[in-house]
């Protein structure tokens, strides 16, 4: 869906293999920053989501939703460092 939306090529294999293709692509297209705007789009939207859904009365979803929210916030900090890492690069080759 990333791929698509950026008009990157895209191949197939399991999720690592797909992710770790799709940034080498998006590095070899010059778009490694569009793709961390797309994923840290995607993923503040899940956030979103998660913290408007924190309050659910449903059994188990307080756990759930706690342990997700935190995969979330960990991914999140992952692509911003990415993407500040890439910003220097980009600096440090113009």
């Amino acid at each position: 869906m990333a791929a698509g939306r950026l008009d990157l090529p895209c191949g197939f294999g399991s999720r690592r293999l797909m992710m770790t293709n799709l940034m080498h692509t998006a590095i070899d297209h010059q778009r490694l920053a569009d793709l961390m705007d797309y994923l840290l789009g995607t993923c503040n939207e899940w956030l979103d989501s998660m913290r408007q859904s924190a309050n659910r009365t449903c059994p188990g979803w307080p756990e759930v939703s706690t342990v997700w929210l935190q995969r979330l916030c960990e991914t999140e900090s992952a692509l911003l460092r990415i993407k500040s890492a890439s910003q220097l690069v980009q600096l440090s080759e113009s």
